[in-house]
């Protein structure tokens, strides 16, 4: 029986609760993945085609300056240092929990005040150096300086957290405020993926920064905009402007006269001591040469 039928069937109930087509695609892309695996193992010969379910609902929550600052006002801790954190740098939620301090290289110094170090990830790509905000390197700083674990988030017992718990401090927070049933924790890393975006970010560089698995997954977060359109082709044509005006330059003074009042001729005689001709056939041999360069510089033009 085919993977989708069976997803199909299973989409109404499981253990007395509805279920959503993306918690089934979840699964499906696991088991997939395991396929695929199999065959680079040689297990099995071929990958079956298994075909995830449509109806998925992408997370598309933006979450508001406004409403950002209520958020993180009213957050309780940790739920809001981890909440800041996402928002400046995007980790995704396993990789924010997974942070130790080894990762974290603050630098007073620096523009941007440090960066942090994804060692694992959903993917090979999701190992990256994301750079820090100065607000995530001032809350990282003050977070370092009572930190009794290796790790930058954990419990009063130093164990690691757990997702469950930042979810039910979240979905509390988010009915208090009011906020749209859409604002999930995801959305915090969609929120500054986003902002990148709206501030001129290539996807490529949105790839990196996100540690996505391919440019068209960032791609969905660069929206160029009829005023950022115009800004481009203006830098375009100040660089060719440029470009065209050094090239003019360039070749006014190739084509300027070897001598004139204030430059006299150069002879063999003047001609440094090492690179001065010691007799007059020598002299008609390097005139000699002079022309047939002059002469070959003039065909190519």
């Amino acid at each position: 029986m085919p993977a989708t039928l069976i997803a199909r069937r299973g989409l109404k109930r499981v253990e007395g609760r509805p279920i959503s087509p993306s918690t089934v695609n979840r699964s499906l892309a696991t088991l997939r993945r395991m396929m695929r695996l199999a065959q680079e193992w040689r297990v099995i010969d071929r990958v079956p085609r298994i075909r995830l379910l449509p109806g998925e609902r992408n997370r598309e929550f933006v979450l508001s300056y406004a409403d950002e600052k209520n958020y993180l006002e009213f957050a309780p801790q940790p739920l809001k240092d981890l909440a800041t954190v996402i928002l400046d740098t995007g980790l995704r939620i396993g990789e924010a929990l997974a942070l130790e301090w080894r990762d974290v290289h603050l630098a007073p110094d620096a523009p941007q005040g440090g960066y942090v170090q994804i060692r694992e990830g959903k993917s090979k790509n999701a190992r990256r150096a994301v750079p820090l905000t100065r607000r995530a390197h001032n809350l990282l700083v003050q977070r370092q300086g009572t930190a009794q674990t290796a790790l930058v988030f954990a419990d009063e017992n130093h164990k690691p957290l757990q997702v469950s718990s930042f979810d039910y401090m979240h979905a509390r927070m988010r009915k208090a405020l009011k906020l749209s049933p859409a604002f999930v924790l995801h959305s915090l890393r969609h929120t500054y993926l986003t902002r990148l975006g709206l501030a001129a970010v290539d996807a490529f560089t949105i790839t990196k920064l996100a540690g996505h698995s391919s440019v068209t997954v960032s791609q969905r977060y660069v929206h160029p905009t009829p005023q950022a359109m115009e800004d481009a082709v203006s830098r375009l044509d100040r660089m060719n402007a440029r470009s065209l005006k050094s090239e003019t330059k360039g070749d006014r003074a190739f084509n300027r006269p070897a001598q004139n009042a204030q430059t006299p001729a150069v002879t063999g005689n003047e001609l440094a001591p090492e690179l001065a001709p010691t007799s007059g056939h020598e002299l008609q041999v390097m005139e000699g040469r002079v022309a047939q360069l002059a002469e070959q510089l003039t065909l190519n033009q």
